[in-house]
């Protein structure tokens, strides 16, 4: 009988149904084991709520890269500054020169500083050439030719010579002693100078004052600080003041407020108008550099200033 229904048809079916049955259960006992599985919610619980009203989250505060109101009226002024320089071709005229000496100079009864004065010339033709002439006593001269810079000593009967090199030519001025008087590029005057206008009670209406702070070591071993005031109306300097940066470390070192020493350029008369003449001709000969009599002196090429942070 058992060799019958193990080899019958009857015996294969229930052992078939068995197998089915069995993994039937398997499956049905995983998934309800599954189910009874806890995951977490979505959504927080009461203590969740408490935690998150006792401390609410601060919103994301970010430091603004709008330029405030000063910012955005200096880069108006630069750029206007700049405009109206770029259509000068050329400038001719006079001005005075007032040194004040803090060490040697004279002192009135109130204490203050009696300038020197010294009348001076101008000229300048675009787009790098330039002449530069104070006359009397400690008399400044310096002559670029768009080529190269002289710049003559005449109590000791020096001239030195600075060869340009061929990519500054044509910018050179703007990288001389003064280039507030032949304006600078917006861009390149920001990344040079630290700037700021002040307000000036005296000053007329149409006047500008342009604080300028030196970045870089070559301009800080000329000034510590310039002080340029600008006619708005025509975009010419009516005023500027270089300030000693030796007079700036002895005040710092005696820690009180001295006198500083400072030249001051003034280029307006006695009627309160400017003494520069815009695109008037020039005589070529200005800019010829007469160098009789000077011992000749070759420095090396003009090289881009080096921050203060390079200095030895």
């Amino acid at each position: 009988l058992y060799r019958r229904l193990h080899g019958s048809n009857t015996m294969k079916k229930i052992v078939w149904i068995a197998l089915i049955g069995y993994v039937a259960v398997c499956m049905v006992n995983r998934v309800s084991h599954g189910q009874q599985r806890k995951f977490p919610s979505s959504r927080p619980n009461s203590n969740q709520r408490r935690s998150a009203q006792k401390n609410p989250r601060r919103p994301d505060i970010r430091r603004s890269t709008q330029p405030t109101a000063a910012e955005r009226t200096l880069d108006r002024f630069l750029n206007n500054w700049e405009r109206h320089s770029s259509r000068i071709r050329s400038i001719k005229g006079n001005f005075v020169r007032r040194r004040y000496d803090a060490v040697f100079g004279e002192v009135n009864d109130q204490g203050r500083i009696i300038p020197s004065v010294a009348p001076g010339k101008l000229t300048y033709n675009a787009p790098d050439r330039g002449r530069f002439e104070v006359h009397g006593k400690d008399p400044e001269h310096w002559l670029c030719t768009g080529d190269e810079v002289y710049q003559f000593d005449r109590e000791a009967k020096r001239v030195y010579i600075t060869t340009i090199p061929p990519d500054l030519r044509g910018q050179a001025i703007s990288k001389g002693p003064l280039p507030f008087i032949f304006g600078m590029r917006a861009r390149e005057a920001k990344q040079r100078y630290k700037l700021r206008l002040l307000r000036i009670r005296s000053l007329r209406d149409q006047d500008l004052c342009l604080e300028v702070l030196p970045r870089f070591h070559n301009d800080l071993s000329n000034f510590s600080r310039v002080l340029v005031i600008v006619d708005t109306s025509t975009y010419l300097p009516r005023a500027v003041q270089l300030e000693d940066p030796t007079s700036e470390d002895r005040n710092r070192s005696t820690r009180r407020r001295k006198p500083l020493s400072r030249f001051v350029y003034t280029f307006y008369g006695k009627n309160n108008q400017t003494t520069l003449r815009i695109n008037s001709p020039s005589n070529p000969l200005d800019f010829i550099p007469q160098t009789l009599g000077y011992k000749v002196i070759h420095n090396d090429q003009l090289s881009e200033n080096q921050p203060k942070s390079q200095r030895r």
